[in-house]
């Protein structure tokens, strides 16, 4: 297998709510630094040894830069970031500078892993060919692409190089792993790193108190709720088992909104549950509203 699984941490942080206002939760009016510095600091002294963010993360490539500055290569952790869907017209020079950026804000000489924010671009003319030069020149240590669908994923597998797919994986979307994609990608030996495990927070909403627009998602967050009961855990537990029960999953990344949080999602993904708690949380899944599934259809 490609050198990128011996390094991928199984439970990496997501810095998107670092960076902008993010979510359902705290950081969906945004958090500032401090707060920001501190979920690093106790996501490193927990264990978490890989971080992911984008450019397109507000100030989180700059605040992880930050809090990096200083740290020994030895206590860096594994980082991945993206750099933006392209514009009409941009090519390869785009991607570099968006590199060349990247590696300014974060204050280090080689990203662990880059991703194509959108998964099409690359196959664009030349720009599979710069990240494996990228890769060559030591800039990054291997290039993949974030993803939202299937079709998305297929295309991209056979491009040369690929070593890893991100895309959203929770109770109420486990169509790649339904059609064959996740068993695809590890056939090819391209990591899949599962996002969105909590669907930005909704998972684990009260659903007593939601949004109108969410009131759809109530019937199947009770049951969420009353299969944790019996269970004797919490719904982030099973939101976690349930994606880390999917194939070819070789790693998880959560973005949180404050120490706490951070702390009840390590606990959840410490736990191990039997697997018919697992299959009655995947079902419940299959139950949920499709018009919530996917945050791109939400109204705010």
């Amino acid at each position: 297998m490609p050198h990128l699984f011996a390094a991928l941490p199984p439970l990496m942080l997501g810095t998107a709510q670092l960076g902008m206002p993010y979510g359902l939760g705290a950081a969906r009016a945004g958090i500032g630094e401090p707060a920001a510095r501190a979920i690093l600091d106790e996501a490193w002294a927990r264990g978490i040894r890989g971080l992911d963010t984008a450019r397109t993360y507000g100030d989180a490539e700059a605040r992880v830069g930050r809090w990096l500055s200083g740290r020994p290569l030895a206590r860096r952790p594994f980082v991945v970031s993206k750099f933006p869907p392209l514009a009409e017209g941009e090519r390869a020079d785009a991607v570099e500078c968006a590199l060349e950026a990247t590696l300014r804000a974060l204050g280090i000489g080689q990203i662990d892993l880059y991703l194509a924010h959108r998964g099409a671009d690359l196959l664009r003319p030349g720009i599979a060919e710069a990240l494996r030069a990228f890769v060559a020149d030591g800039k990054i240590g291997a290039f993949g692409a974030s993803i939202y669908d299937d079709d998305e994923g297929r295309s991209l597998l056979d491009v040369s190089g690929l070593a890893a797919l991100q895309l959203p994986l929770h109770l109420a979307n486990t169509a790649a792993a339904q059609s064959g994609l996740l068993d695809a990608a590890a056939r090819r030996g391209v990591a899949v790193f599962a996002r969105s495990v909590f669907l930005q927070g909704l998972l684990l909403a009260d659903p007593r108190a939601l949004d109108p627009f969410f009131t759809a998602a109530a019937p199947a967050l009770r049951r969420l709720e009353g299969l944790a009961r019996r269970a004797g855990t919490t719904r982030a537990a099973l939101a976690i088992a349930a994606v880390r029960a999917l194939p070819a999953v070789a790693s998880i990344v959560v973005g949180v909104d404050n120490v706490a949080q951070l702390a009840e999602t390590l606990a959840a993904h410490a736990e191990r549950l039997g697997r018919d708690a697992i299959d009655e949380a995947l079902a419940i899944g299959r139950d949920f509203p499709r018009t919530l599934a996917d945050p791109r259809r939400w109204k705010l």
